[in-house]
């Protein structure tokens, strides 16, 4: 996401990574950069990647962060396994004659991504994507590879930062949703070259608000309710030929504490029906037996529901 210059062999092209370590190579990152748009030319890369089972097509999906700011922009999306996780690139026709003639890759605007990277942190989370390639995109429109190239690293990020929370918010994303992938990626402490987390999440809001976004944070809590159960199994019970002085409840709720302790991790088990079988086993005289029986719903994982935070 940053802007790095190339050593002296490829000193005028650049590249942006997606919250790479100070101590990640810049030529390093660039090397992959190269061969995967070198692939990428000679067809043995085709097209992009799903960023997860869920969301958009990485393509798609920076095309309509594009579409909500009128901005036709010449920036192609691939995914590449040898990135380590998200790059930038740029260059001019001029720059590429110059430094790349052989290698068959064209002038343009690039952002390459590693799709696994993205999947294991991002998951299904839409709105985390959009603010990822929003964030990337930022760096294009800000002008970070060629306009205004010599602003520090650091107000770079800011910049960015500031634009991937305006696109989310356009898209209609969930504040608390980019707040924890910010939080997550970025250093607790700036170094001069990425910002802190409160100093990404500050400039974040600004651009989420700015665009009509509403920072009140949700939360998904216990006293908001269950929206689904992550396990749910119905289980059958019944007793043995019992004498007097059980009943249906008695026997249930023996049931239920059985059952607890074969799924401890279960949090909610619920008694669905009960009934009861009766013999006399001394007729004509009255020596009764009962045999009961429960149905019993044990649920576990829950996943809560939304809602504005306390």
């Amino acid at each position: 996401m940053s802007e790095q210059i190339l050593a002296p062999i490829s000193r005028l092209l650049v590249t942006a990574a997606l919250f790479v370590p100070v101590a990640w190579s810049a030529a390093a990152a660039v090397a992959d950069v190269k061969v995967c748009l070198e692939e990428h030319a000679k067809g043995r890369i085709s097209g992009t990647a799903k960023v997860s089972d869920t969301v958009d097509d990485a393509e798609e999906l920076l095309k309509t962060i594009g579409s909500y700011f009128g901005m036709q922009r010449d920036i192609s999306i691939l995914s590449c396994g040898i990135i380590e996780k998200v790059e930038s690139w740029a260059a001019s026709e001029t720059e590429i004659t110059k430094e790349l003639g052989s290698a068959g890759i064209k002038p343009g605007r690039f952002i390459v991504y590693n799709p696994t990277w993205v999947r294991e942190v991002i998951g299904n989370d839409r709105d985390q994507a959009i603010f990822v390639f929003g964030h990337e995109f930022g760096h294009f429109v800000q002008g970070h590879f060629f306009e205004r190239r010599e602003v520090a690293r650091y107000m770079k990020e800011l910049e960015a930062d500031q634009f991937g929370g305006c696109a989310t918010a356009r898209m209609k994303s969930n504040w608390s949703s980019v707040q924890s992938l910010v939080s997550r990626l970025r250093p607790s402490k700036g170094d001069g070259f990425y910002p802190s987390a409160e100093d990404s999440l500050s400039v974040v809001k600004k651009g989420f608000e700015s665009c009509g976004g509403n920072v009140i944070s949700m939360c998904r809590v216990l006293e908001n309710g269950v929206a689904s159960w992550g396990f749910q199994k119905t289980i059958f019970k019944a007793s043995n030929w019992r004498g007097g002085g059980g009943n249906q409840p008695g026997y249930c709720a023996e049931a239920v504490a059985e059952l607890k302790s074969s799924y401890p991790n279960a949090s909610e088990f619920e008694v669905v029906t009960s009934d009861e079988v009766e013999r006399d086993t001394c007729t004509p005289f009255r020596c009764i037996e009962r045999k009961y029986s429960c149905t019993i719903n044990v649920k576990g994982k829950p996943t809560y529901l939304e809602a504005a935070c306390k």
